[in-house]
């Protein structure tokens, strides 16, 4: 029923004037372009990780023309088993190169494998016999093709391409055959740039991880066979001149044969060569199908698979690169306070070990961009505006950014619904209350038994990551130094750095003033240190009136407004001081750890444990007796001479 389906639609196309079939192609193409959702994204994407540098009105344009060949393409397929030789040889002509040049792609007494790439008149191959008239009629060739799960389509496939003589080899069972033609001087012919899911080669194509096929690399050093590369270049609506071009000659006797990664490396080069020397030959690849489609799946999306022949040194070093470049777009949604945000850290640097062609995008507020900025964790900052009302025009923007996959550290739904704005085919996160993963493609949840009361974010985020995305990587919890930011810590005085918050609204949260300036009294007077105070402006007050009982310049003020350039002066001060003290709201104890200064974090009734300073530097934890159990003594049950007493553990 198919193949008589198959071939009256082809009959059908083939006796329609071809100017009619070509509107038809076009104005499909145009509806695949147009409404083909993934696809069509597809194909924008892959142009515009190749070419980044180009406009995306050149982009669209591209792959408009690369879905209308597409569809040629299909109804060539459907109407060449009816179309006559002498139309044929109208159609299509033979380049000189296939007979005339240095290396005739029939010579007699050599094997050759043919590399064929996914241009749109590739079916035109199937006819050279007809369409060459000097070709040796003696010459043979085998074909690898895919084989359909579909009886009738099988049939139908078979019978139109082996209709002028070339055979179809299997993928399943046609190596022993392409073993025996090679071994007999004749011409096996590969389609080298598909996808391969696990059975190839990682190399690079256009910078990027390819996971590609290793079979003519591996059937050309077998047999000792030259390799070259053979392809229509199409020239008009089912017209195209077929060349060809020599790669490799067959190793002489006595010479080793050629090593299977430079036949890889040599097509891809070619390949990209020829996809960058004009618009017409670009967009007759198909680039509508995932070509870089290395560790998509979700399970494994965080790590790169070992290939049994992993070819990407020899690769680099071909292309004289120091590394894989980081092409693989990651956005990551950080949590938007600052404790959250230095807790992913060890995480990103884990993702970018773990998966070293990993670009990394971090969304975050704009005041967190100059410690980000130093940290040199991410290729690019990301900064939204605050306001709700424009972000969704924002991220809507970022769609022609084409991000691969998106990680929600923030859990909130707002950040689930940026991240689907920005038309990321994979989108993951944690599945919470508050957050049922309607707009996340992959969302994860905790397994039984796991303790999130006593679970700090960080570990909670590695055991996400390893468990539902292959993280392979442990992360590394030690503290920083930043960029920029000596450490010039007063050997004779030493400086204890206060966290001083605004004066949380509910009294239970609130370490009382009065204990802040007993604090400072103890340290100074006692223990002899320099103070300094940090936080926001309006902190200040409470110790303003110190100053004048205390001796001169052993109080600083040091409190700056939480935007950009405060975070970046505040990480300055913080780098001279031997140890913070302090409540963990604002975030600064966590951004001393960061810089592994030891600090001294007060908690009331609060749980300390998921947002405990993430880093491996001395922290100490005081709580009020029973605290966090209910009805326990709120934060202000922590003496002022505990406090001091911790400091100076940390400073002896």
């Amino acid at each position: 029923m198919i193949y008589c389906l198959l071939s009256i639609i082809g009959c059908f196309f083939a006796l329609l004037p071809v100017r009619v079939v070509a509107v038809i192609a076009r104005g499909a193409g145009w509806l695949v372009f147009r409404f083909g959702g993934s696809r069509s994204r597809v194909a924008l994407s892959n142009l515009h990780h190749a070419f980044p540098e180009k406009s995306e009105e050149w982009r669209r344009k591209i792959a408009l023309e690369s879905c209308r060949r597409m569809v040629e393409m299909g109804f060539f397929v459907l109407a060449s088993p009816h179309l006559s030789v002498k139309r044929l040889r109208r159609m299509f002509s033979a380049h000189e190169s296939l007979i005339g040049g240095p290396v005739r792609i029939d010579a007699p007494g050599v094997p050759e494998v043919l590399l064929t790439p996914h241009f749109s008149m590739m079916e035109s191959l199937t006819m050279m016999r007809v369409i060459c008239a000097g070709l040796r009629q003696d010459v043979e060739a085998g074909i690898f093709y895919r084989p359909f799960g579909s009886a009738g389509v099988e049939r139908w496939v078979k019978k139109s391409r082996e209709r002028f003589g070339f055979k179809l080899l299997s993928r399943r069972a046609g190596f022993a055959q392409a073993s025996a033609l090679l071994r007999a001087n004749q011409r096996v012919d590969v389609l080298f740039d598909q996808h391969t899911a696990t059975a190839g080669t990682l190399c690079l194509f256009f910078g990027r991880l390819a996971l590609t096929t290793e079979l003519p690399g591996l059937l050309a050093a077998r047999h000792r066979a030259g390799v070259g590369v053979c392809y229509t270049e199409r020239t008009g609506f089912w017209r195209g001149v077929i060349r060809y071009a020599p790669l490799f000659p067959p190793p002489q006797p006595g010479q080793p044969p050629l090593d299977h990664a430079q036949v890889t490396i040599a097509a891809n080069q070619w390949l990209e060569k020829e996809l960058r020397s004009n618009d017409s030959q670009c967009a007759d690849w198909l680039w509508l199908h995932r070509r870089w489609k290395v560790s998509a799946e979700a399970g494994k999306r965080f790590q790169i698979p070992p290939t049994p022949r992993d070819i990407v040194a020899q690769n680099l070093e071909e292309l004289g690169l120091p590394a894989i470049p980081r092409r693989e777009r990651f956005w990551i949604w950080l949590p938007r306070d600052l404790p959250g945000a230095l807790a992913s850290v060890p995480l990103l640097q884990a993702l970018r070990a773990s998966r070293a062609d990993a670009e990394l995008t971090l969304i975050m507020p704009e005041a967190f961009t100059p410690l980000f900025e130093g940290l040199k964790i991410a290729e690019h900052l990301v900064a939204p505006p605050p306001c709700a009302a424009q972000r969704e025009a924002f991220f809507r923007r970022l769609r022609t950014r084409y991000p691969d996959t998106c990680v929600l550290l923030d859990t909130s739904p707002h950040a689930a619904r940026e991240a689907r704005l920005t038309g990321a085919p994979q989108r993951f996160g944690i599945r919470t209350a508050g957050n049922g993963g309607r707009n996340l493609t992959h969302a994860w949840t905790p397994p039984d038994g796991t303790d999130l009361d006593r679970l700090r974010r960080s570990r909670l985020w590695e055991l996400w990551w390893k468990d539902a995305h292959g993280l392979a990587v442990a992360p590394d919890f030690r503290p920083f130094r930043l960029r920029g930011v000596p450490s010039s810590r007063r050997e004779t005085r030493p400086i204890v750095g206060l966290a001083a918050d605004a004066g949380h609204a509910r009294p239970n949260h609130r370490w009382p003033d009065e204990h802040w300036r007993s604090l400072v009294r103890i340290m100074v007077l006692e223990h002899g240190v320099t103070v300094r105070v940090h936080g926001p402006p309006c902190a200040w007050a409470r110790f303003a009136p110190l100053s004048r009982e205390l001796p001169e310049n052993s109080l600083e003020n040091r409190t700056r407004k939480p935007d950009s350039a405060g975070v970046a002066d505040t990480t300055a001060s913080l780098a001279e001081c031997a140890c913070l003290a302090g409540r963990p709201s604002g975030g600064l104890p966590h951004l001393a750890n960061l810089l592994g200064i030891p600090v001294v974090v007060l908690y009331g009734t609060e749980n300390p444990f998921p947002d405990a300073p993430t880093f491996a530097a001395p922290v100490a934890i005081l709580q009020p007796k029973d605290c966090p159990s209910p009805g326990a003594i709120p934060v202000s049950g922590i003496e002022p001479r505990a406090v001091a007493t911790a400091c100076s553990v940390f400073l002896g």
